[in-house]
């Protein structure tokens, strides 16, 4: 062993362009200061079998508070601390090598763990994690673990396992701005093929509705011509939706504007995923301007219970201030109006 840490050590010299012989002083130094540091009790073995480098500091202030050897140190034009800071300096190198390689290792780990999840096992633990996510926002208590223990069940990974995996979730919902849940730190060794997995079920829940597609969506539906043309009025928010929204907001539900050329029906629980009867329901719209429309489509803001405008933080003080948006602003909500705006906090408003 000592014979391989002194090889080592010379092939360390070497390759820091050492000429070969100064490598050989300094591995004599090192020899020869060993014996005298044992016979002295500052060490108890061969300094070559010593593989911290941190022990190796302690040795050099140990040597240096002698004051013959420190002395002889000087006579010597300093070669053996010269010596000893080298040695040093491989034991820190070789400390490096070893941890490199037990992340490329663990990696190499991950990666090949990454490989075997299947769609269905992802699908699962977004599902839990939304879950986790919807309790953690409404102040409702859960565990962390039980939602684990029941993965494991089904699909026979070990608990840990689902723990990193809910930490790779969080990581794509901060890559997408947006809110993820306390105590799942993200970390992102995801998997290049889970990635985009795991963004394809995320995006579900956070739906971008296209009025084309919605359309054609509704056409399809095994429904009445009159029940289609329903849909599709309140869809462009236009027919019965609008109108009742104007009958039961009398204006826009923030400012108050009355102007019925300004006002949008806008949905608060996204058309794309929801059912035919809350695409329907008055409870399920906002009566708003077009700046506070397009604000509350895309997540940029939305409102507390109590009626108390929510500024995402991607908004500037400039955007408030030319949008003529600030946080005195508020709505009256109705009781059936809460769900609706439950969904759009946890699910469309952004951080």
């Amino acid at each position: 062993m000592i014979d391989e840490n002194i090889e080592n050590f010379k092939i360390y010299l070497k390759d820091n362009r050492v000429g070969q012989s100064s490598i050989n002083l300094y591995t004599q130094a090192l020899n020869s200061i060993s014996k005298t540091l044992i016979s002295r009790d500052l060490i108890k073995k061969d300094l070559f079998l010593i593989s911290s480098y941190q022990d190796i500091e302690k040795l050099l202030k140990d040597y240096m508070s002698q004051d013959d050897l420190r002395e002889a140190d000087k006579r010597g034009h300093r070669r053996i601390s010269a010596a000893i800071r080298h040695y040093k300096k491989f034991l820190q190198t070789q400390t490096s090598e070893v941890i490199t390689n037990k992340i490329i290792n663990k990696n190499k780990e991950i990666e090949l763990e990454n490989n075997s999840w299947k769609e269905e096992e992802l699908r699962a633990s977004v599902e839990a994690y939304m879950d986790m996510l919807d309790k953690y926002l409404t102040r409702k208590k859960f565990t962390k673990t039980t939602y684990y223990k029941k993965l494991s069940q089904k699909y026979g990974r070990s608990v840990k396992a689902y723990e990193y995996r809910m930490q790779n979730i969080s990581y794509v919902l901060d890559k997408n701005q947006r809110e993820w849940l306390k105590g799942l730190k993200p970390k992102k060794n995801v998997g290049t093929n889970i990635f985009p997995i795991l963004q394809k079920l995320i995006d579900l829940y956070f739906p971008k509705s296209n009025i084309v597609d919605d359309l054609n969506e509704i056409k399809q539906q095994n429904i009445t011509e009159t029940q289609k043309k329903v849909l599709q009025d309140a869809r462009i928010g236009q027919g019965k939706f609008r109108k009742e929204l104007i009958k039961l907001w009398e204006g826009c539900s923030v400012t108050g504007i009355r102007n019925k050329q300004l006002l949008v029906a806008s949905h608060i629980k996204p058309w794309k995923i929801s059912k035919n009867n809350e695409r329907l329901d008055i409870y399920n719209g906002l009566l708003l301007i077009p700046n506070i429309d397009k604000l509350f489509d895309i997540g940029l803001i939305s409102f507390e219970d109590s009626g108390i405008i929510i500024i995402s933080d991607q908004l500037s003080k400039q955007d408030l201030i030319n949008l003529n948006i600030n946080k005195n602003m508020r709505i009256k909500v109705n009781l059936e109006n809460k769900k609706y705006l439950h969904f759009h906090r946890l699910y469309v408003l952004k951080k």
